[in-house]
């Protein structure tokens, strides 16, 4: 897979703990020319969205799914509870 260009990215969408850090957001706006992340997304359905889409991308039965991109940009947990 290529890498986007700025321009060709439509909508920048935030799910989880990101959208609640109020210097990623501005910091987005910035590198992206001022165009705010959407907010008009809730942040737990688009998890569950994603995560539908990805499993029938995955299974290769849903080719209707191909043009869509997504990207995992923090895979793992960065913090949390440790247990023992």
């Amino acid at each position: 897979m290529r890498e986007l260009e700025k321009g060709e990215i439509d909508e920048i969408v935030l799910v989880g703990g990101s959208t609640m850090i109020l210097k990623l957001r501005e910091m987005l706006k910035e590198m992206f020319n001022g165009k705010e992340p959407n907010k008009g997304v809730n942040p737990d359905e688009a998890v569950a969205y994603g995560a539908a889409i990805l499993g029938a991308k995955l299974s290769g039965l849903a080719t209707r799914y191909d043009d869509i991109a997504l990207f995992d940009v923090t895979p793992l947990s960065l913090g949390g509870l440790h247990f023992r």
